[in-house]
């Protein structure tokens, strides 16, 4: 027993202990809301860890599967205590009516029926967890069991039962002290901690061979509960409180259609995947059992043509290489008339037709003559028999004659020509034994054999023949095909032909017949067939279909039950609803003076509106408009009153708006609103927000139109001025952006120039330097030759900080001209510069195959010399030099990097890489200007990257940039 084991049997142990402490707790404390419910969630937590326990430490494997399904009673009444505690807990325990908190347990009954009669129907589990022995331990091997349709229903309805008690938990803490949210948080939190176990049990989430996540996870929820219990004083007060504050006392008393829905929003959730999985697990397992039937089928058949095949050459060996058959041959060709040896010989060839079911054997001689037969008639000899028994005699080897049809009978036939010699050590033959097979006797039988029923499954037996598939066999769904039925090798969807061009196993396209099937195909060895064992798909995926209506058949029904408590439930709310309100209609009742004032009021507010408002009959009359509508479309009322809509809409919005008012009329929308355009009585256009809706009679018959204008001339006008101003501002933007290319042209001259002119006096500088050494080499002391040469080295270096300078303003300012580079080849031609840049080194390079980027070549070329130089400089003092490059790939970006081991740097420092004239190092140690790295990031920034480095002193570097994919 591993220490691992012993671990796992303490925590189970704890688990026990923990969650009787629980219930003894909730027990004590059961006059609080929700104690009573968490006495029985407690209680039921014991029972599986106790469960738990049995199983590990019976004696017997039977008994500890036993303990392992017993637990499950348990779990199943989880879901519905832990919501029903929660409701109470919380204060909403006025949300549950009987027929719903007994609708909460209907799942979980079926549950513990599920597992108690699983062998029976393998709706629980379609394959139980396996067992093995640690010590004196039962340990459950949960990645063997295969779950069916109920087990994920209860999963899924667990799941979504304990989320739902949580997320009601938090939302009655939000608002309350920071005491009764933390204690809220742990409550949820016990909750969800064995919610995401199970989801890892059951998508498989776990490696093999590894623990039951379930009781430590009860283990953890409990720990969780018991820092409620005396850190936050769970079970001494509950929540209820402040819900109970919060509602009126009408709204308390009547049940929430949210969580009715809500509930079955997640039961239905649950089902529907439920369903879904254990059709995809019940296709995963079908589609293997069939792809086993054509395998075995194929095996079988390419073993049994093997067999076939080999005792049909062991036989012609056998007469090449028999003495005592080739002395008969001899001595009959010698005395043809000689009784005995006729009789003798006639007794072989006779005995080869019927014990081994030749079809005919017969004994051609030299000349190809038919000489004896079996069938003790002669027969013509089919002229390409002659030419083949010609190259038996020349070759001296037995020869097999592939499927052919025979010339004279129209019949097809198999064939072997076996060569007889008188002597072994004398190569002058006798003549020729042929060996004629009928394949409809002794193969075509067992190609037509299926071990089971099947009604389109079939063998198919073919080869290639030129450019085509020829089939070898007479088919089930087709007649006279043999050596008849050919498809072209282009058509690669077919079977056949899949097998004909290597395709070897499980294979989808379609069969001869052009229907849609699924094969298996296997070469025959040492011969020039190919064997398809084939089904219509049809045929494959009726019982899916099945499979399909039936998990949807048990997933509606399922879901039945609960919607129709559903609806039962909302029914008798809406029922309550109604009926308080005929009450308040009653205590509302008004006259018929106080209706005159509410028309008066309508009226009123009709007219004063601040929008225009009409109605508009069917047909696009106005039939009555207000005072604001007349002044936006600049009409009188009586004048509007006379025309239509259409009168006085704009041409351009006029199909626009028919087309609404149809689709409002066919009932496919409600309501429209659209931006249209009104003809005033001037002839000047006033824009407006049009929004319509349709009015219906008690028995819905379209009645009239309800419009309502809004005057919006201002803001398309405000909305033409911001577009006129974007005109303008883009105008700008273009002249500031010709304005700075001209600016960057200025300061490219500007660059140029200004270097020309710095390198002019370091030229004069090193000219009269040099003049002054070689001519007065006697005057000058050794020290002022010191000097001298620090002078000369100061203005070179000053000149390669001059050139460098201005290759990195060029550089800034270079077209890029992007394309798709294979950063293989760019790579390798910027490594060939490194290398002969630097012949003396002697390096390990590693690379990796770089990926295809879209970028400039000349510039990312240079990126590479850069870093690779770099890398290759920081290296020198290493005997072993090493540098590897490669790249990782991110969801939007390609990184490479460039590793040395060389000098490194100091982390702290990093920020100072990339910048112009920036070393971490002395000009002593390490040459350069410092001006390389800099137009590596300026180069990288500008195809849209990032660079960065990595290092420790004295172990290296590593130089990262990013591309996008």
């Amino acid at each position: 027993m591993g220490f691992q084991t012993g671990l796992y049997f303490g925590i189970i142990l704890a688990a026990v202990c923990m969650t009787g402490f629980l219930a003894f707790q909730a027990w004590r404390q059961r006059e609080v809301p929700g104690a009573g419910y968490y006495f029985l969630l407690a209680l039921a937590l014991c029972f599986i860890s106790m469960g738990e326990t049995l199983s590990m430490t019976v004696s017997t494997e039977a008994l500890s599967l036993f303990w392992f399904k017993s637990r499950f009673l348990g779990f199943a009444v989880i879901p519905p205590l832990w919501l029903l505690f929660v409701l109470e807990y919380s204060g909403r325990r006025h949300w549950l009516s009987k027929k719903l908190g007994v609708g909460l347990f209907v799942v979980p009954l079926i549950t513990c029926a599920m597992v108690l009669t699983s062998s029976r129907h393998g709706l629980w589990v379609q394959q139980e967890v396996g067992f093995h022995r640690e010590g004196p331990f039962w340990m459950a091997e949960i990645s063997s069991r295969i779950p069916g349709i109920w087990y994920l229903i209860h999963t899924f309805y667990t799941q979504a039962a304990m989320l739902t008690g949580s997320v009601l938990l938090l939302l009655t803490a939000r608002r309350k002290a920071n005491h009764d949210r933390l204690q809220a948080v742990l409550l949820s939190a016990s909750a969800i901690i064995p919610v995401i176990a199970s989801a890892f049990i059951l998508f498989k989430l776990l490696p093999a061979g590894s623990f039951n996540p379930t009781i430590p996870s009860l283990v953890a929820g409990t720990a969780l509960a018991a820092a409620a219990i005396f850190r936050f004083d769970f079970l001494k007060k509950a929540l209820a409180s402040y819900e109970n504050a919060m509602q009126p006392a009408d709204h308390r008393a009547k049940p929430s259609q949210a969580l009715f829905g809500l509930i079955f929003g997640l039961l239905a959730i649950a089902l529907m995947a439920a369903g879904y999985l254990s059709y995809i697990n019940f296709e995963k397992h079908f589609r293997s059992q069939v792809e086993d039937q054509l395998s075995a089928v194929a095996d079988l058949t390419v073993n049994r043509l093997t067999d076939w095949r080999s005792e049909r050459l062991g036989d012609a060996e056998f007469l090449r290489n028999s003495p005592s058959f080739s002395a008969l041959v001899q001595a009959y060709l010698e005395n043809p008339t000689d009784k005995p040896f006729v009789d003798m010989l006639q007794a072989w060839l006779d005995s080869l037709h019927k014990v081994y079911r030749y079809d005919r054997v017969f004994l051609m001689d030299i000349n190809g003559q038919e000489r004896i037969t079996s069938s003790h008639a002669s027969e013509p000899l089919a002229p390409h028999l002659i030419q083949d028994a010609a190259k038996v005699l020349s070759s001296g080897e037995t020869m097999f004659l592939d499927f052919h049809s025979h010339a004279i009978e129209n019949t097809i036939r198999l064939a072997f020509l076996v060569p007889i010699y008188a002597d072994a050590s004398i190569n002058h033959p006798l003549g020729i034994l042929v060996l004629e097979i009928d394949p409809a006797l002794s193969l075509y039988p067992f190609l037509k054999q299926w071990p089971i029923s099947s009604k389109t499954a079939e063998i198919l037996l073919v080869r290639q023949d030129k450019e085509d598939v020829l089939f070898l066999n007479e088919l089930r769904f087709q007649q006279q095909t043999a050596l008849n039925l050919r498809i072209p090798l282009t058509e690669t969807k077919v079977l056949a032909v899949k097998a004909v061009l290597g395709e070897n196993g499980y294979v989808e396209g379609k069969d001869y017949k052009g229907d849609p099937a699924v094969g298996f195909v296997r070469a025959v060895p040492d011969s020039p067939w190919f064997i398809v064992t084939r089904m219509d798909q049809d045929e494959i995926y009726a019982p899916l279909r099945q499979r399909l209506w039936r998990t949807f058949l048990f997933i509606s029904a399922l879901m039945a039950f609960p919607g129709t408590g559903l609806m039962l439930a909302i029914r008798r709310q809406q029922m309550r609803y109604y009926k308080e309100r005929v009450k308040s209609l009653e205590a509302l009742r008004i006259s018929e003076a106080d209706l005159k004032t509410s028309e008066e009021r309508f009226r009123s507010t009709f007219e004063q509106a601040a929008v225009g408002i009409a109605q508009v009959g069917l047909d696009g009359s106005w039939m009555l408009v207000n005072q604001q509508l007349c002044v936006i479309v600049g009409r009188t009322r009586e004048e509007l009153l006379q025309c239509s809509f259409q009168d006085i809409t704009h041409p351009e919005d006029l199909d626009i708006d028919l087309s609404f008012v149809r689709q409002i009329l066919a009932g496919e929308i409600s309501t429209y609103s659209m931006e249209k355009r009104y003809i005033r009585k001037d002839r000047s256009l006033v824009w407006a927000n049009l929004t319509v809706g349709l009015m219906r009679n008690e028995a819905g018959t379209p009645k009239y139109f309800v419009s309502v204008v809004e005057d919006i001339t201002k803001r398309k006008k405000a909305e033409a001025e911001v577009l006129k101003l974007n005109a303008e501002l883009e105008q700008r933007v273009i002249e500031r952006t010709y304005q700075l290319e001209a600016a960057n042209s200025e300061l490219e001259a500007f660059t140029y120039s200004v270097s020309h002119d710095l390198r002019a006096p370091l030229r004069h500088i090193n000219g009269y330097i040099n003049l002054l050494v070689d001519r007065l080499p006697e005057v000058l002391p050794e020290k002022g030759r010191h000097y001298f040469k620090n002078i000369v080295d100061s203005a070179t270096e000053m000149g390669e900080l001059i050139d460098s300078l201005l290759k990195f303003s060029r550089t800034g300012r270079q077209e890029m001209r992007k394309t798709l580079i294979n950063m293989n080849d760019l790579f390798k031609e910027a490594l060939n510069t490194v290398i002969q840049n630097h012949p003396e080194r002697v390096i390990q390079w590693e690379t990796t195959e770089l990926p295809v980027v879209s970028g400039d070549p000349a510039l990312l070329k240079l990126v590479w010399i850069n870093l690779l130089d770099n890398a290759v400089k920081f290296t020198k003092n290493k005997d072993r030099a090493k540098i590897e490059i490669g790249f990782t790939e991110e969801k939007k970006d390609y990184i490479f990097f460039v590793h040395d081991n060389g000098a490194g740097f100091d982390m702290q420092y990093a920020h100072k890489l990339f910048g112009v004239f920036q070393r971490l190092h002395s000009a002593a140690d390490y040459e350069g200007t410092g001006i390389g790295l800099a137009n590596v990031r300026r180069i990288i920034l500008r195809h849209g990257g990032r660079t960065w480095a990595e290092a420790e002193p004295g172990k290296g570097a590593k130089f990262y940039f990013t591309l996008q994919r």
